[in-house]
């Protein structure tokens, strides 16, 4: 009878965790690909950057990768367990650190960081909103109002306009041209 018993609790919990998180994963694929935007180009520092531009719901993401190598940063990437698999990167560029974190379920986060150590006085550039269940640690990505980081083709998009922001850089957009400058 307890074992019968503790079954249905099992897997009434597996099946709200199922439902919970069910849509989460397709909802920022389906993101990543409603607008493949061929029409910008990306320029650092007056060269062109060969980036797969996308813009999902007015704002423009580009690969990580193409930012980072173009202005000579460079990136450390883990993939750290706690609960669940977050993917962390590190940026460091131009005497600036940024770490972006988070995974496809929480969404992920971009902190300007002050110091080589984590800092009250790092900026929070974007936080992923996440609601969770009382008392659990089951949360699920407020998905109608994200707009960070997301992977597609096991590359990270970021928003230009948040890395411009983290790194101080100047960020311009003309005749389909998305200008960035130190």
């Amino acid at each position: 009878m307890i074992s019968r018993k503790l079954s249905f609790v099992t897997i009434s919990i597996l099946i709200t965790i199922s439902l919970m998180f069910w849509g989460v994963e397709k909802q920022i694929a389906n993101a990543s690909t409603l607008t493949s935007a061929s029409k910008y180009t990306l320029s650092i520092n007056g060269k062109k950057v060969n980036a797969n531009v996308q813009v999902i719901k007015g704002r423009s993401y580009v690969p990580l990768r193409a930012i980072t190598n173009k202005l000579g940063y460079t990136i450390s990437y883990s993939l750290v367990d706690e609960l669940d698999l977050y993917q962390y990167y590190e940026i460091d560029g131009a005497s600036k650190r940024v770490t972006i974190w988070g995974n496809k379920n929480r969404g992920y986060s971009i902190i300007k960081r002050i110091g080589k150590e984590y800092s009250p006085d790092d900026i929070q550039i974007y936080d992923a909103k996440i609601k969770c269940v009382s008392e659990t640690d089951l949360c699920e990505l407020i998905k109608d109002i994200y707009e960070g980081p997301f992977v597609k083709n096991n590359t990270l998009y970021v928003p230009i306009r948040y890395m411009a922001d983290a790194f101080s850089l100047n960020l311009t957009i003309s005749n389909n041209i998305i200008h960035i400058t130190k």
